[in-house]
């Protein structure tokens, strides 16, 4: 049996050895005992002697006699050169095996002394244990005995302190039990205390009562159109807040007829038309600056007067935009008492952007007294961005309104406007209504994402405190109706770059534009259509006269459209042709080159002829709508499935 403490402890000399052995092998066996050798007699020699030797050592030929050449044996030698080599190898492995194996016993033998040095402590501490409980129930056991033995000592000497015994220990029981009960009680309480300040929620909102919530929005839009605040909305883009202002105008304006006045100043030129009809004058003001400033000086300087018993209200659009040109156009720039602007200050010259300021906040504040009213919209979350409603005391005299949506098709928009502003107590200063909105939000934003309605926030709720729902979809049509009703077109045109004034404008400033003329209807919108058609009007003509829209406002013109068409078959009248876009033409321009002598064309090869114009990027939607364009404009054409059909001459 191997001895592998020796082994290992003597592991390299063993090791050493083996390998200078195995190379004096290798190397005596390369000296010559495997090369070619000669036998032969020495005649040099008397009697004549054998020798065999190496060939290089024999002597000359001539001496030896009876010679025969032993042939060598290469490969031996390579063979025993490296078996040598593979045993010092070997030797050299198993050393290091040994020593391999003698360190795992020397672990072995540390680990088990280390577990007999555990089992020993731990043998020795339960001992101690059990010592100690051994003890402590001798003492226990001693106490009782010494205690019964008193007991009936005294119960033998003196009966009456026993009964005291037992009587105080009855107590004990008896207060032990009140205290517990308090205890309870007061844990009952303080459970109560938290239960109230948790909101309540009395219809969470969910898919299946979703009308509930569009129910509250629907009756924040009546409050709108009755209320006497000033309001500020505050929006993401793309919420819906032309749709949700013209819908609350439109029923104020159904309620009150043409005792509802609106100015409107917008900052995007293209929402114009969303105003235009519920609006009774609606100014840009990167187009008319000047006029839109003198506009909100005009209708402050009525509603001081008193001069109108109309229900006014003046709309700023996008106010912090709009504002921020103002700071920078008026500059150092003062108002004369005849409201006309310079840069002289003098006595009884106010710096236009304080005056301006100062005038905005008379409206918001003391408005509704004379039935005037301020609304501004923002983008930005935070109301203490504006100007004059930076304080709480001035917000409680307005009505704020939070509106945000996220279009569940591109993920546009988002609720930032609404849940930051439900966090803040500096505006909900009653932690109550806070809780409970913000238990309603998760709801109404799963609710708004689903259908891509938006969530409103108003601080004049239904029961006069701040409330959250949904304004549906549907009051879209409703807003549309509205506008078609009022935006009949007008006979005569008053021309915006020379607006005409009327009796009350010319109190402040001759260049005040007036207000829109009432429309005419029925009978004279068709003699006026007669006219037209007689005299060869092209439709875009007919169009800007008839409904004063052109076909850049693709949604407003279409409307419009329907509705002369309509007109033109009772009429009996037949409409000119709409002319086409460039885009159109280019299109059909393309199609004959690409595609000459036909009249029916694959929509996919019309889409590669035609895949950009002037470096825009041409999509399939886009090009139906070319398509349609073109068949609806020339009359003629159609599309089936993939084919295109049209003559294109």
């Amino acid at each position: 049996m191997i001895n592998h403490r020796t082994l290992s402890g003597n592991a390299l000399p063993i090791g050493i050895t083996s390998f200078v052995l195995a190379a004096g092998a290798a190397a005596f066996s390369a000296i010559g005992y495997f090369d070619g050798r000669v036998k032969y007699c020495d005649h040099r020699v008397e009697p004549c002697k054998t020798f065999v030797t190496l060939t290089d050592y024999a002597p000359s030929p001539d001496q030896r006699l009876n010679q025969f050449f032993i042939p060598g044996n290469g490969k031996g030698k390579l063979v025993a050169s490296v078996l040598g080599l593979l045993a010092s190898t070997i030797a050299i492995a198993s050393c290091n095996a040994a020593l391999r194996k003698r360190e795992e016993i020397d672990s072995d033998d540390q680990l088990q002394e280390t577990e007999e040095r555990n089992k020993a402590a731990i043998q020795s501490d339960l001992r101690t244990q059990i010592a100690a409980i051994e003890a402590d129930a001798q003492i226990k056991l001693h106490t009782k005995l010494t205690y019964d033995a008193t007991a009936e000592m005294y119960v033998d000497a003196s009966p009456e302190l026993v009964e005291d015994i037992v009587q105080q220990r009855a107590e004990a029981r008896k207060q032990a039990e009140i205290e517990a009960e308090e205890e309870e009680r007061s844990v009952e309480q303080e459970v109560k205390k938290l239960e109230a300040q948790q909101p309540e929620v009395k219809i969470p909102p969910t898919p299946e009562n979703s009308e509930h919530y569009i129910d509250v929005g629907s009756k924040v839009l009546d409050k709108l159109g009755t209320l006497t605040q000033s309001s500020i909305l505050i929006s993401s883009p793309g919420a819906g807040k032309t749709t949700t202002i013209g819908t609350a105008w439109g029923r104020m304006k159904k309620r009150l007829g043409e005792n509802f006045h609106a100015t409107v100043i917008i900052y995007k030129a293209k929402d114009k038309t969303a105003f235009e009809g519920i609006a009774d004058e609606v100014l840009c003001f990167p187009e008319q600056p000047e006029t839109a400033v003198l506009a909100i000086l005009q209708f402050v300087e009525d509603m001081k007067l008193g001069s109108s018993t109309k229900t006014r209200r003046l709309f700023i659009d996008d106010f912090l935009t709009i504002w921020g040109e103002i700071q920078a156009l008026y500059k150092n720039k003062f108002l004369t008492s005849n409201n006309e602007f310079t840069y002289k200050k003098t006595d009884g010259k106010a710096s236009v952007i304080d005056w301006l300021i100062s005038q905005l906040n008379a409206v918001f504040l003391v408005g509704r007294e004379s039935n005037n009213a301020l609304w501004i919209s923002s983008h930005s979350p935070n109301v203490e961005d504006l100007p004059f409603v930076a304080s709480k005391g001035a917000r409680i005299s307005g009505n704020l309104l939070f509106l945000a949506r996220q279009d569940p098709q591109t993920g546009n928009g988002n609720y930032e406007v609404i849940s930051q502003n439900i966090n803040n107590h500096q505006l909900i200063s009653e932690s109550k209504q806070r809780e409970t909105l913000k238990a309603l939000f998760p709801g109404l934003t799963e609710l708004s994402q689903q259908s891509g309605e938006p969530i409103i926030l108003t601080s004049h709720g239904s029961n006069g405190a701040w409330e959250m729902g949904i304004i549906s979809d549907r009051i879209r049509e409703e807003y549309e109706q509205y506008r078609q009703h009022w935006s009949t077109p007008v006979d005569n045109k008053v021309d915006s770059a020379q607006p005409k004034s009327t009796s009350v404008d010319n109190k402040v400033n001759p260049h005040h534009p007036p207000t829109t003329q009432p429309l005419p209807k029925g009978e004279l919108m068709k003699s006026k259509l007669r006219e037209l058609v007689g005299q060869g009007a092209a439709l875009a003509e007919i169009m800007k006269e008839l409904w004063n829209v052109t076909e850049e406002d693709d949604q407003r013109y279409k409307l419009g459209l329907e509705f002369v068409q309509k007109m033109a078959s009772e009429l009996g009248l037949e409409l000119p042709k709409g002319k086409l876009s460039d885009i159109a033409i280019a299109l059909i321009e393309r199609l004959k080159e690409k595609f000459p002598n036909s009249t029916n064309f694959n929509i996919r090869d019309v889409n590669r002829a035609f895949s950009s114009w002037n470096g825009k990027k041409i999509s399939a939607d886009d090009l139906r709508a070319l398509l349609q364009e073109i068949i609806e404009v020339t009359g003629t054409g159609g599309v089936d499935g993939n084919t295109f059909t049209h003559p294109l001459d």
